[in-house]
């Protein structure tokens, strides 16, 4: 219970206070493994949709890359930055 107060605490804080917070291992961990866990249910929601709107093969295929390809740039952008807060750098 106490996690859910801290994150709800830096909703109302500073940058700073989140830079601080996000310096520690253990929240740091827990965001990164929160917004992986994020976009793989975007992921399998959105194919999930393709499959029921997208009637066309080739279609079904290109959106599927095209979403496959954003999840991980977004993946690899958000591990960056926490990891960059992280290691202070």
């Amino acid at each position: 219970m106490d996690g859910y107060r801290a994150i709800l605490r830096l909703a109302t804080s500073d940058q700073m206070t989140a830079v601080t917070w996000l310096e520690s291992p253990a929240p740091a961990l827990l965001v990164i493994l929160f917004v992986l866990a994020g976009l793989a249910h975007a992921l399998v929601v959105m194919r999930s949709v393709f499959a029921d709107y997208v009637h066309t093969r080739a279609r079904l295929v290109v959106a599927d890359l095209v979403v496959r390809g954003a999840a991980i740039v977004l993946a690899g952008a958000s591990v960056l930055a926490v990891l960059k807060i992280f290691l202070g750098r």
